[in-house]
């Protein structure tokens, strides 16, 4: 996790801080070496979150495109179910990030827990994902917003099948403003709505 609660204030981690997790208000320490981006840990091998996976740079960078206070928001349902969303806008937007393979069944109960959501899913991650989008741009259409396409075959694109992307570049603060209008073209087209970004950057 990027952030606990030291002295009752969502910190980042440093060395030789230590923490309690604004989840489930357990200790955490924090894990500042070399090998991984700076982060806060559970004591042990516990981990509130069930849907909790590894962050790596990619997953930073990406979140670094948005406020401090819209990352990692708790969120709970009328169960009392509760889980730790990527990004939350004020307006209740939710945006997880996904750099490794998720199973369909996971996506599916993320959707549904968090309803109001987009994914900004990697591209890039495997070998063959670079060439196969690129091969797969002259199925897609552009929109009325500068730098958004929409393809109605996004197996031809994306690696993930039947999964609905949006994927945002940080030159283009404003998408966010338009998500209605574009859940609407999106809807009406049956396709995916994909935000080119240079490769290897947010």
């Amino acid at each position: 996790m990027r952030f606990a609660l030291v002295d009752n204030l969502r910190c980042e981690a440093s060395p030789g801080l230590i923490g309690c997790c604004s989840g489930c208000s357990k200790p955490t320490i924090a894990k500042c070496g070399t090998q991984k981006v700076w982060h806060w840990a559970h004591r042990g091998k516990r981990n509130c979150d069930p849907w909790w996976e590894p962050e790596t740079p990619w997953h930073r960078s990406w979140k670094d495109q948005f406020p401090s206070g819209w990352q990692e928001v708790i969120r709970r349902d009328e169960a009392g179910e509760k889980h730790i969303a990527d990004v939350s806008t004020e307006n209740g937007l939710v945006i997880e990030f996904q750099h490794s393979h998720l199973p369909s069944k996971e996506r599916a109960a993320r959707e549904a827990f968090h309803r109001s959501m987009v994914w900004v899913v990697d591209g890039t991650r495997l070998k063959r994902d670079h060439p196969r989008f690129l091969q797969g741009q002259r199925l897609c259409r552009p929109t009325s917003l500068k730098g958004l396409f929409i393809t109605c075959s996004p197996e031809e694109c994306f690696p993930l099948r039947g999964l609905t992307a949006l994927c945002r570049s940080s030159s283009t603060s404003r998408a966010w403003a338009h998500q209605t209008k574009l859940r609407e073209q999106i809807a009406a087209d049956s396709g995916v709505c994909c935000q080119v970004a240079p490769r290897g950057k947010p």
